[in-house]
């Protein structure tokens, strides 16, 4: 079937490519699809709460992850590949829209991806648009429309870079500061001595609003 492309040189993603190809043989085996028709290699669209409806969209998953592994679609959507976190986000904002956006972006969808649309074929169908086999897509097009703001790239920064983040600040960001103890060996001082310039650092501080707190944390500061 020559819109599954063909079998990968490398064993592994031949593999894979094999297991996704026997899911749609025995899909269409098992629902007498007989047609090679690209615009309908699963036959006929089951809705949403009809028999089949589950199963079809499993099978559409392996049409599309078969072609990503046989280099078709290198960008296409795949469900065990997609930014979860933006692909849950954009079917949010999606599903948040007024009935006649949500059916325009659906057509757009439905046009953009020609055959590889496996929604109903008869009007807008905002059921497959949130499908998790075309959440990336349904993010770009959200963000041409100007519904979803386009992911910022991560800048990538040298070991030799001058605005490289200090690993201090980078540990204090997540929460993960260095032990005092394991500091202190790298620094040569004690915590003792730290605590001392710390309390004094306090007394002073204290001193200039309280003079009685002053005296007490003083007191404290000779003691350790």
């Amino acid at each position: 079937m020559n819109l599954l492309g063909q079998p990968p040189e490398h064993s592994e993603q031949r593999e894979r490519w094999v297991r996704h190809v026997a899911v749609i043989a025995a899909y269409r085996d098992h629902h007498q699809v007989a047609s090679d028709d690209p615009r309908q290699v699963l036959g006929p669209y089951p809705e949403p709460g009809h028999a089949g409806h589950a199963a079809y969209w499993h099978t559409a998953e392996s049409v599309l992850s078969a072609r990503r592994i046989a280099g078709l679609d290198p960008t296409v959507n795949h469900p065990q590949n997609p930014d979860q976190t933006r692909g849950q986000m954009a079917a949010d904002i999606y599903q948040a829209l007024p009935e006649d956006q949500r059916g325009a972006i659906a057509a757009i969808m439905a046009r953009q991806l020609g055959t590889l649309w496996f929604g109903d074929p008869y009007g807008p169908d905002e059921h497959a648009a949130i499908h998790s086999a075309y959440r990336t897509h349904l993010a770009s097009v959200l963000a041409e429309h100007r519904h979803l703001a386009e992911p910022i790239p991560t800048p990538s920064h040298s070991s030799g870079s001058s605005d490289e983040e200090p690993a201090e600040a980078t540990l204090a960001r997540h929460g993960r500061l260095p032990h005092p103890a394991k500091n202190a060996r790298q620094t040569g001082s004690r915590p003792q001595e730290s605590l001392g310039r710390n309390t004094h650092w306090l007394a002073q501080r204290n001193a200039e609003t309280d003079p009685s707190q002053g005296r007490e944390v003083s007191t404290l500061r000779h003691s350790c």
